[in-house]
């Protein structure tokens, strides 16, 4: 007949029990075509298929969510080394312009920390200064700062994580040869 489509027959076969009715409308001829197609229609899947999308989620899911805590863990790493070797930095800079070596010790230590806080970064510190402030005038000499802090990653509860890592930086700034030293 002229102006009427047919519509395809499903690859498939299945019990007459399972058919429905479905209505296809050509719009340009203003023609309407009752199909009666065989288990449900367009859309559906085959028995087989059922319950793959959960399944596929289920697969799926863990792994993003472990992929996730894996980088967090690695950025929280990054920014504790980064605040960490800022300390040991400021550190060695507070000391080395102290006169003594008392005021040299307590002021890299009090910077250090100061700087680990400011940092947001919550670690217990373990921060030595070393360096000869007694050196003659004209003699150059550095004042050294090492600081250590644990960086905890338990709380991410990612497998094959440790609970803790230990980051460390070691800074070195110069004594002013002709200072004046106490």
């Amino acid at each position: 007949m002229r102006g009427h489509r047919q519509l395809a027959r499903p690859a498939h076969r299945w019990s007459r029990t399972d058919r429905t009715d479905r209505v296809a409308t050509d719009r340009t001829a203003g023609l309407t075509v009752r199909c009666t197609s065989e288990r449900g229609g367009a859309g559906r899947r085959a028995r087989g298929g059922r319950g793959s999308s959960s399944l596929e989620a289920a697969i799926v899911i863990p792994v993003l969510l472990v992929f996730v805590l894996v980088v967090v863990a690695g950025a929280r790493l990054a920014l504790a080394d980064q605040a960490v070797t800022d300390a040991a930095r400021a550190g060695a800079r507070a000391a080395s312009l102290e006169r003594t070596s008392a005021a040299g010790l307590t002021a890299g230590r009090t910077a250090a920390a100061a700087n680990l806080t400011g940092a947001g970064l919550a670690c217990d510190p373990t921060v030595r200064v070393a360096g000869n402030w007694q050196t003659p005038i004209g003699v150059p000499t550095t004042i050294t700062t090492s600081v250590e802090c644990r960086v905890r990653l338990a709380d991410l509860f990612v497998p094959g994580l440790p609970g803790e890592v230990v980051i460390s930086s070691t800074a070195r700034s110069p004594l002013d040869s002709f200072r004046e030293r106490r």
